[in-house]
Order: C-alpha cells, then sequence, then structure tokens
C-alpha cells in the first residue's frame, strides 16, 4: 500500500476544535476511501502538533484515492487549507497539492 498524507496548518483553525475536525476528517475521507471501488485505501488515524495536523490514509494507488480524497476536502471546505502529500519509496514526500506548492513538507 501507498501512503498519503493530508496536512493542515493549526493556525489555520486558531479558535476552532482542531481534534473534532481531524477526527471528522478522518471519518470522511476513510468512509469515502473504504466505499469507493470496491475499497482503494483506509485512513489509519492522525496527530496534530504544534504546528500542523496530519491526516495519514493508505491507498492502492495514487490518482483516484487523491482525486477522491480532494473531493472530500471541497465538499468539507477544507481544500482550500490542505495540502496533500504522498510518501515515496525512499521516505521523502511529493506533494501533490496544491498544484503551486512551493514551501517545504515535513512531518514533525
Amino acid at each position: 500500500m501507498k501512503q498519503l498524507i493530508i496536512q493542515f496548518q493549526t493556525k489555520d483553525f486558531e479558535g476552532l476544535d482542531c481534534l473534532g475536525i481531524r477526527h471528522d476528517l478522518e471519518e470522511k475521507i476513510g468512509g469515502a476511501l473504504e466505499r469507493n471501488l470496491g475499497g482503494i485505501g483506509y485512513v489509519d488515524g492522525g496527530d496534530i502538533g504544534r504546528e500542523e495536523m496530519n491526516i495519514f490514509a493508505f491507498v492502492k494507488s495514487w490518482e483516484q484515492p487523491i482525486e477522491l480524497v480532494k473531493a472530500v476536502l471541497k465538499r468539507s471546505g477544507h481544500l482550500d487549507e490542505a495540502v496533500i502529500a504522498k510518501r515515496m519509496n525512499d521516505d521523502s514526500y511529493r506533494v501533490v497539492w496544491p498544484l503551486n506548492f512551493d514551501g517545504t513538507f515535513s512531518i514533525t
């Protein structure tokens, strides 16, 4: 299985319940991955640090799950805050959303 990381900066949710938002998104993303095309992946939890919040998903392939995750995030109103990255075989990360991402992606 391949790993996708959906990451948010916690400052984007200042004053809100980050844990509640993360759990809601984990449920929605996980449900969508498990229901589509006979099950194309699943969510394996997440974490919250001082600066970032992550959701970890494992998927069978890249393209369809990425598009599905983006659609769930858009319906939930969180696509604009999200960074989606693929964990590569050499344990590096490749950001696939947003398309114009020019920062540094890491999990701290």
